[in-house]
């Protein structure tokens, strides 16, 4: 009988040179599964998704499956010859091709590569094998093959030959296949049965040996499409040898991810999966798109001169980013975009890997619509887990609270939880106003946490003790030195505003307004008497909007701005059902003044003619107060309870409208305040606005006398709802800063709680302990009038507790 030249003499070192062979064929294909490259020739034409070695199949040494569901079963053999012995290596792969057909018929099998019958069009039988085996085998052979699959329906087999020398190896071929059927089915093979089985059959030639062609392209890929380091190519090749060898002796198998992982075990950096490349380098110029788009919030514009100021919460949140996600909070007006547009730009002059959104851009509600409006082929979270890198990446999302009662508040919320607890290199750095992370328990959650020492005391506020956060403080001393060096028109008016204007052009959003008003030729000197938030802002409305020619013209487009956005929960407009005729000029001297913007949908796009904004979301929730809300308090409840869910947009708006009435008719906002209160049909968010204030505003007990005398008398109209303010006054202020309830500068709640508790009942007593106990927490702070009053207050809640018991 013929021998098989493979094996004779060969004994253990040509078992162990099959074996090598095997493993090298093996790491190629992981190779290819890394370079997302189709692994043809002796893989499915498409990208490989994983592999297995030495299975359970029929063909054992290495199963290939590729994304779109196409596998190969791969039979590595170093050398062959075309032996027509029953026993040869030849003899031994068509049997196991043979095999691996008859077991694949059905389909019904569980596993994805036997749970179809196999499609010649998509699947592969493949002999792999080196340049090193005879002619008959790597030519002739595989020619026979590939030429047989183009044969015709009926069309006899010998017509895919065109030698004696592929007639020769037919006629072996087809020895071995009735063999080895007859052996499997227990029956003879149909003309269709061979032809099936053969289509699935290939020869193909890889020289993956030491310095062999294929092992020099798998190096290339390695180093140009895998590596981010092209030197660690080799440490790379080496380190999948040996994680080959190991899992074929566990038969296992790995996919991308566990290629990914044990090669960086193993020390070795890489790029990203090939597949995301796109979607990276669309998040990288979207983050460069979103900084130039924010520049003029780290900028007061004044005259011909950009004013910019280095401050010291940026830096500090660069350094903290590098360890933790952090909030970054701030009052209206404090600078927090400014300062998010100076942090990520210095990340990305950095080299640090950055997605910056800016909420007033994003119009999606679902990450889905996240992913088609940033033109991405996958998803955000998805993108963020492939981004490779060592140092952290930051996702920076500027303005959470600007999405308001906009469906894409829940989008980003998803976002920055996916990202939050998927403990990964991401870390999420974004902006909100404090009330909406007072009042946002989800939030808070998500950043709960101890600081790291990156954060200064100063940037802290012991409100959010208990949450990782950066807290934007006003303009300080230097960075106002920073302001007058820079623009002499706001150093002429720093020098001559009394304390209280000067206090409040601390507010970064306040000096670019009075900037906007001296540019318009006004003197200095007239804006002296400026106390206020809302007087700044009524005088700002004055000479940019209703002051000069046209202006009850400019404030009708800006209320039926503020209704188009109210109604459409988006701080946004479409510009065609704003205009009427003889609008025009109007319109264009809104756009002029910065009052309004035309709307970018996308960074890397012009900005939309056809849909317009608020240049700052303080300027809308100022309009919407002035030229939407209804001026009287009675008209403004039935307004809150007809849509209990409007004050979620409306909030700063309503916070607007009850600042103006403390500073203009006290009589007024007592009257808002227990409308609102006492009607059922309000919501408790929007009953708790007024009480906020009250907190932020009242200095005196004097100030609180409406409240003190409706509590006091049961008879009055005003009682019931004077309890509800309470109630909702002492849940602000235990939610609030503590620097409200001592120190000298603190507020007269000390006071207060020893005149209410005088003649309590139960519920004015239970709410009263509530707050006399968040006071007593921070007993070292007071002062010893203010633990005194306490005191009283303690003894007159004892006293009651003792005559109701």
């Amino acid at each position: 009988m013929e021998k098989d030249q493979s094996q004779r003499g060969g004994g253990g070192a040509a078992t162990q040179g099959g074996i090598n062979f095997q493993n090298r064929v093996s790491a190629w294909v992981c190779v290819h599964i890394l370079a997302e490259r189709s692994a043809n020739p002796i893989g499915p034409m498409n990208v490989p998704a994983y592999a297995r070695f030495e299975t359970p199949e029929p063909i054992d040494d290495t199963l290939v499956g590729a994304v779109d569901g196409a596998h190969a079963f791969v039979q590595a053999k170093r050398t062959l010859s075309l032996s027509t012995v029953a026993d040869s290596d030849l003899a031994s792969v068509i049997d196991q091709f043979v095999r691996q057909y008859t077991s694949n018929r059905s389909g019904s099998d569980v596993r994805p590569w036997c749970a179809r019958p196999l499609d010649p069009t998509k699947d592969q039988f493949v002999l792999a094998t080196t340049s090193e085996s005879s002619a008959p085998v790597r030519v002739d052979l595989a020619t026979v093959l590939d030429r047989i699959r183009g044969l015709t329906i009926g069309q006899p087999l010998i017509d895919g030959t065109t030698s004696d020398n592929q007639r020769k190896a037919l006629d072996t071929l087809l020895a071995h296949v009735r063999r080895s059927w007859q052996s499997a089915a227990g029956a003879e093979p149909t003309d269709s049965d061979i032809r099936a089985v053969c289509a699935l059959m290939h020869v193909r030639v890889l020289d993956v040996e030491t310095n062999g062609i294929a092992e020099r392209e798998a190096l290339s890929l390695l180093e140009h499409r895998v590596l981010e380091n092209p030197q660690q190519a080799g440490a790379a090749w080496s380190t999948l040898l040996q994680l080959v060898a190991d899992l074929s002796q566990r038969r296992s198998g790995i996919d991308e991810a566990g290629l990914r992982t044990a090669l960086e075990q193993a020390g070795v950096s890489l790029k990203g999966p090939a597949r995301y490349d796109k979607d990276i380098s669309k998040l990288r110029n979207h983050a460069k798109e979103t900084v130039r788009y924010l520049a003029h919030n780290s900028r007061i514009p004044v005259g011909t001169t950009e004013v910019r100021v280095d401050r010291l919460a940026t830096g500090a949140i660069r350094q903290a980013s590098e360890s933790e996600s952090l909030v970054v909070v701030g009052w209206p007006g404090a600078g927090k975009s400014g300062i998010l547009h100076d942090f990520a730009e210095s990340a990305i002059d950095e080299g640090r890997d950055v997605v910056f959104i800016a909420v007033d851009q994003i119009g999606a509600t679902s990450l889905g619509e996240l992913r088609d409006e940033l033109g991405l082929e996958h998803e955000v979270i998805e993108i963020l887990r492939n981004w490779p890198g060592q140092r952290s990446g930051i996702l920076v999302i500027d303005a959470l609270d600007a999405a308001r009662g906009d469906p894409a508040s829940g989008a980003l919320l998803n976002l920055i939880r996916a990202i939050m607890t998927s403990g990964g290199r991401w870390r999420v750095v974004t902006s909100i106003r404090k009330y909406d992370l007072r009042y946002s328990p989800g939030l808070r959650e998500l950043f709960r946490g101890t600081l790291t020492p990156a954060i200064p005391l100063n940037l802290q506020d012991r409100e959010f003790g208990t949450l990782r956060h950066v807290n934007v403080p006003l303009f300080t001393d230097e960075e106002l030195d920073e302001v007058r060096n820079q623009a002499p028109a706001l150093d002429a008016l720093l020098r001559i505003a009394p304390p209280v204007l000067f206090d409040l052009l601390r507010v970064p959003f306040n000096l670019r307004l009075m900037a906007e008003i001296l540019e318009s030729g006004v003197d200095a000197s007239e804006l002296r008497p400026i106390r206020t938030q809302s007087e700044l802002l009524n005088r700002y409305w004055a000479y940019r909007v209703a002051g000069t020619s046209g202006g009850d013209l400019r404030e009708r487009l800006l209320r039926r701005i503020c209704t188009l956005m109210i109604e459409a929960r988006r701080l946004r407009a479409e510009r065609q059902r704003v205009v009427e005729p003889g609008s025009a000029e109007a319109l264009q001297q809104l756009l002029s003044n910065q009052v309004l913007v035309e709307w970018q949908p996308s960074t890397d796009a012009m900005p939309q003619r056809q849909q317009l904004a608020f240049s700052h979301n303080i300027l809308f929730d100022f309009a919407a107060s002035q030229l939407f809300l209804p001026s009287e308090s009675a008209d403004l409840v039935r307004l809150l309870a007809a849509d209990p869910d409007l004050v979620l947009m409306l909030r700063p708006s309503i916070v607007v409208r009850y600042q103006h009435l403390w500073e203009t008719n006290r009589e007024g906002f007592w009257a808002l305040l227990f409308t609102s209160c006492a009607d059922p049909l309000v919501s408790p968010v929007g009953k708790v606005i007024g009480a906020a204030v009250l907190a932020e505003s009242g200095r005196t007990l004097q100030d609180f006398d409406p409240l003190v005398k409706s509590l006091r008398s049961s008879s009055t109209p005003e009682h019931a709802a004077a309890e509800t303010a309470f109630r909702h006054l002492v849940g602000a202020l235990t939610a609030g800063p503590i620097a409200a309830f001592a120190g000298a500068a603190a507020g007269p709640y000390c006071e207060l709680l020893r005149v209410v508790t005088q003649t309590p009942n139960e519920f004015l007593a239970g709410y009263s302990a509530t707050l006399l106990r968040a006071i007593l927490d921070h007993q070292p702070s007071l002062t010893p009038d203010q633990f005194s009053t306490a005191g009283e207050a303690a003894r007159n809640l004892l006293s009651f507790a003792w005559s109701h018991q």
